[in-house]
């Protein structure tokens, strides 16, 4: 009789096949630059990072992933000094994606940027507003620190 299908499945050699690709998949080419966006930005090459997470809001699917890619741009550009393109950016995000949950924490980074940039009172009324809108979410939490 043949060898049976589920022995074969088996072989050490198929998982690794599988495991993770180098090239992205054609369907979700976003997908791809995100993680290498975020390996670049764990490893603190920002600059790299920028323009990794340039090519996910290019190439993102959905309004989410656009979301995620601005936010990861913004936190880059801070990153690199680029305060006023940061919070450019963060704004985007949220004009863009109202409803997305990384609103609050783009809240909270756009009130930090202000207090630290020499804005205490657009910085305290960003923040309260964080606070006003999304009173039980982490960012409004931390808000507090910041708050005189």
């Amino acid at each position: 009789s043949a060898p049976s299908t589920p022995s074969a499945l088996s072989t050490p050699s198929a998982p690794s096949t599988l495991s993770a690709p180098q090239e992205p998949t054609p369907q979700e080419p976003s997908l791809a630059a995100l993680q290498q966006a975020k390996q670049h930005s764990e490893a603190g090459r920002w600059a790299e990072a920028r323009e990794a997470y340039e090519l996910v809001i290019t190439l993102a699917p959905s309004a989410e992933r656009r979301a995620e890619g601005r936010f990861g741009l913004a936190l880059s550009l801070k990153a690199l000094h680029q305060k006023s393109a940061a919070l450019s950016t963060f704004r985007a995000l949220i004009q863009a994606s109202p409803t997305s949950p990384l609103v609050p924490d783009a809240l909270l980074e756009i009130g930090a940027l202000q207090l630290s940039s020499g804005e205490p009172a657009q910085g305290r009324a960003t923040l309260m507003r964080l606070k006003s809108l999304y009173p039980h979410t982490s960012a409004a939490r931390r808000a507090d620190g910041l708050l005189p």
